[in-house]
């Protein structure tokens, strides 16, 4: 029988073959480390024994564990764990390491922190991005970044790292190299975002620096967008909790996908290697269309009265006198 250490170690190296960060892999291997430590306590050495309700009774465990900060597990660090598990398994399944997934059926639920993360709509992404003043150098700078974020569903780790060399106007695309997993994609940009950069490019950026965006000490680092971004919201009434930076990324994909484009693609310009990933935006899109359910389906809003007795006889009245006008109106024209 093998060591759970053995497997632990397996899937580290199949993990940094798929190009993840090293924080992402340090993650997945002290989350590794920790179910199985908790699962020798319950003496399940061996992968091949471990069920479902074994999972389960790992993640209510973590959930009522304090972390070597002393301070109890967030539930969005517990899903991340659960993740992780979840990922593991499904490897040593599909590598015929093990004969059965004891996680196959194991759903993972969005946690309270995601369903706290907004989206702009329509209206409120305009008023965001117009809100920049762009008769400044750094307005203009800002406006280009936020119009490509929108535009191409980017990161703002992504946005940062990109460099002029990245950007083919007369194409419209973007190469975002290095992005989550270490992999490369290229991806569109809108007209409006074109005409930003061109402008942004010719005369806002600093023409001796190779990152694409600058400010005062060389290539912009991703709090001082953050941070742009932020102080934008306040200018207009717009910060409030649950809407950040990263939700223009997630406002690209719920637009997308309302508009009728297919996951698949959504996926892709996303750069999302599962498309259960971007799958979970479907929920957005729905909240969307249930408000607009709600605003304009006449069982859901104020302009819809029911119809009772009284309605029926009010309406039964009115035809009534209705009738008898238009039989003196005729009376009249025969004696004319």
């Amino acid at each position: 029988m093998k060591t759970p250490e053995y497997y632990i170690k397996l899937f580290e190296n199949y993990l940094i073959g798929l190009g993840y960060k090293a924080s992402t892999i340090w993650f997945n291997v002290d989350s590794l480390k920790k179910l199985f430590c908790f699962l020798d306590k319950k003496k399940k050495n061996d992968v091949r024994e471990i069920e479902e309700k074994d999972i389960y009774d790992f993640i209510e465990y973590m959930q009522n564990a304090e972390s070597n900060r002393k301070k109890p597990y967030g539930k969005k660090t517990v899903g991340r764990m659960t993740g992780t598990a979840k990922h593991f398994f499904g490897y040593l399944f599909k590598n015929e390491l093990i004969l059965t997934n004891p996680l196959e059926n194991i759903v993972l639920k969005t946690n309270d922190v995601e369903k706290k993360k907004e989206i702009f709509s329509k209206d409120g992404i305009n008023t965001f991005l117009e809100s920049v003043d762009t008769k400044l150098s750094e307005g203009l700078r800002d406006r280009t970044i936020f119009e490509l974020m929108y535009s191409s569903g980017l990161r703002v780790s992504e946005i940062v790292n990109l460099t002029l060399n990245d950007v083919d106007l007369k194409s419209r695309i973007l190469a975002v190299r290095e992005a989550k997993g270490n992999k490369d994609r290229y991806v569109p940009f809108s007209v409006v975002a074109e005409r930003f950069l061109e402008k942004y490019i010719s005369s806002g950026r600093k023409k001796n620096e190779k990152a694409l965006f600058t400010g005062d000490n060389g290539k912009l680092k991703t709090k001082n967008v953050r941070d742009r971004f932020n102080r934008y919201l306040e200018n207009i009434g717009m910060k409030r909790e649950g809407l950040t930076l990263h939700s223009i990324r997630h406002t690209t994909a719920t637009h997308l996908l309302e508009a009728g484009v297919d996951v698949r693609y959504v996926a892709e310009l996303l750069g999302h290697d599962d498309i259960e990933t971007t799958v979970r935006y479907t929920h957005m899109k729905m909240e969307s269309l249930k408000r607009v359910y709600k605003s304009f389906h006449p069982r859901e809003n104020k302009y819809y009265e029911e119809v009772d007795a009284e309605y029926l006889k009010n309406v039964s009245e009115l035809k009534e006198k209705l009738l008898k006008n238009k039989e003196h109106f005729m009376k009249y024209r025969k004696k004319s």
